[in-house]
């Protein structure tokens, strides 16, 4: 042998274990490097999947509740449902309460109040809570805090999973 052989055959001597380890630990290192970049990638996916997905809900559930408002403005205009509100009628405010309640599922609970936030009527009753003859005052209510009683659209607030207790305010 020459002394050129003689420098690299310390490598052809090693043992066969210490070439298996570094073929390991450089295919090991391979398949770190691809399962991380896969990893990423799918994280990065998955991502932009929620984003749009959040935004066709959000889409989806401004369209509904603004279904929902206009079907409370479209009520609240009644003349009959307003000149019954102005009388202070609970009898023919309840048969307007209960058309809008009948024909609109996702509604559960209709309150009437008037000027000074006391409730005219309600439908379902409000029996369960306080008694009929108890006057009630919901100006202190979260959906009337604030704002006091003018012509605006009140938001909707969702009380279940799938029904929303509609909230609308109007100057009778």
């Amino acid at each position: 042998m020459t002394r050129q052989n003689q420098q690299h055959h310390w490598i052809l001597r090693t043992n066969p274990f210490v070439h298996a380890l570094i073929l390991l630990a450089l295919i090991g290192s391979v398949c770190f490097i691809v399962c991380l970049e896969r990893y990423k990638s799918s994280a990065r996916m998955l991502l932009r999947n929620d984003r749009v997905n959040a935004g066709f809900l959000a889409l989806l559930l401004k369209e509904h509740i603004d279904h929902l408002s206009n079907t409370l403005e479209s009520y609240a205009s009644r003349p009959l449902l307003m000149e019954g509100a102005r009388k202070k009628d609970a009898a023919s405010i309840a048969r307007h309460l209960n058309s809008l309640i009948s024909n609109e599922p996702d509604i559960e609970r209709v309150i009437v109040a008037d000027k000074d936030a006391n409730v005219l009527a309600s439908y379902p009753r409000l029996t369960r809570v306080l008694p009929a003859s108890y006057p009630m005052n919901c100006s202190v209510t979260i959906w009337l805090t604030g704002s006091g009683i003018r012509d605006v659209k009140k938001p909707i607030a969702r009380t279940s999973p799938t029904r929303y207790s509609a909230w609308s305010t109007r100057r009778i």
